[in-house]
Formats: C-alpha cells, sequence, structure tokens
C-alpha cells in the first residue's frame, strides 16, 4: 500500500509539473523546453525563461541570408479590433509570397502585448487552422525594448509648434523606422527585408509584395553588405 500511495504521488507531482509547463510554453513564459531526462523516480530538468519572440536561430537560416520578408506593424492597445477581426487573418491569407517560416512582429504597447499574448495562445490552441496560420506567425514585441519613448519625442520637440500636436503619430513612425536595429538588438530574428503595414489595414484580394528577381536581388544585397 505504501509503495502504491508513493507511486500515486509521483504521478500526481510528474503530471502538475508537465501541466504547468505546458501553460507556460502556451502563454509565451517559456522559450524553450530541453528533453527531461530521468534516473530511478528523480528528474532533472531545466526551462529557459524568456519572452516567446527570443529565437537561437542563426546565420545560416533562410532568416539570415537576405532571403524572403517578414511582417511588422505597431499597435496601440485602443487600436486592436480592426488588426484582431480582420487585419491579421487578412495578412496571412493574402500575402501570397510570404515565406512559410515568416513571422509577424506587433510593436506594442504593455497593455496590447499582454492581451495578444493571450489571444495567441488561445488561437493557436483552440483556433481552427485559418486562425493558427495567422496567430501561429504572430510575436508580439514590447515597446519598452526601444532607447526611447514618446515622452523622449514630447521632451525634444516641445519648442516645434508643428510637431506639438502629434507626438504619438511621430513615435509610431520612429518605431517602424528602428525596428531592425532594435528588434536585432534583443536577438529578435526580424529580417533585413520586411512590409510594415498599419494595424488597421485589410487586404481584400491576393498580393505578392517580391518578385522573383527582386527577392534574388534583395539576397545578393544581403550578401554583399
Amino acid at each position: 500500500h505504501a509503495c502504491a500511495g508513493a507511486a500515486a504521488v509521483w504521478t500526481l507531482v510528474i503530471s502538475t509539473i508537465l501541466t504547468l509547463a505546458v501553460n507556460l510554453v502556451l502563454y509565451g513564459y517559456i522559450a524553450d523546453i530541453p528533453p527531461l531526462t530521468g534516473t530511478g523516480v528523480g528528474f532533472s530538468f531545466s526551462f529557459s525563461f524568456g519572452p516567446p519572440y527570443l529565437s537561437s536561430t542563426t546565420g545560416t537560416s533562410p532568416r539570415d541570408s537576405g532571403e524572403g520578408y517578414d511582417v511588422l506593424t505597431v499597435l496601440h492597445h485602443d487600436d486592436l479590433s480592426t488588426f484582431v477581426d480582420w487585419g491579421l487573418r487578412s495578412w496571412a491569407d493574402h500575402l501570397v509570397d510570404l515565406p512559410s517560416d515568416a513571422r509577424i512582429y506587433a510593436i506594442a504597447t504593455a497593455e496590447a502585448e499582454a492581451r495578444l499574448s493571450v489571444l495567441k495562445a488561445e488561437k493557436t490552441y483552440n483556433g481552427t487552422a485559418a486562425d493558427r496560420n495567422g496567430w501561429g506567425r504572430l510575436f508580439p514585441i514590447p515597446e519598452s525594448i526601444y532607447p526611447f519613448s514618446k515622452d523622449t519625442i514630447v521632451k525634444f520637440n516641445a519648442d516645434e509648434e508643428n510637431m506639438r500636436d502629434k507626438p504619438t503619430w511621430v513615435y509610431q513612425q520612429l518605431l517602424k523606422l528602428y525596428a531592425y536595429r532594435a528588434l536585432r538588438s534583443h536577438n529578435v530574428p526580424l529580417r533585413r527585408h520586411f512590409l510594415c503595414i498599419d494595424s488597421d489595414t485589410v487586404l481584400l484580394k491576393p498580393l505578392v509584395m517580391q518578385e522573383e528577381a527582386e527577392a534574388e536581388a534583395a539576397a545578393a544585397d544581403w550578401d554583399d553588405e
């Protein structure tokens, strides 16, 4: 009876740990889980904690070769509805030359990032195949990784009359222009070539962004650099 009870306890403990690990993966708290190894009743395992957008991708992959493109958008938490309901799925469906490993990065406010992370977990776990095609590609990125903020824009343009009324617009343009350097400096594998789309854009028909010759030229340019 004692052995049976101990076995039941270990089964419960292991089941609880695995359930917790699965939920942490789904909600983006664990980026990588090495295989569990065990001896007897004891298990040794390690978790690599980090944001889900981090990757160990190296320079030998197509992502670093100059081939193809990723997609990038900037999202405020007040502007989520169009992107969530129609935009994201339309991009995944209608960008016909989007590489199979392409990512859709959403530079987001803290509130928007949190909401998108929860939705991604829900859609990729319980959604349709179409949902998974779009949401599986999505990687929310906190705008806080940038070396400047909206307050920076306000501070340095306080004396510019034509800039006082639109710091948010200026800030969003800088988030797009500085994206490659900011994301790459945080080990986010954004491709050298990426398509920047406003978050409220909905594509209604198939769209090709890179003709074959253009894609080859883009890769060649990358090699030259």
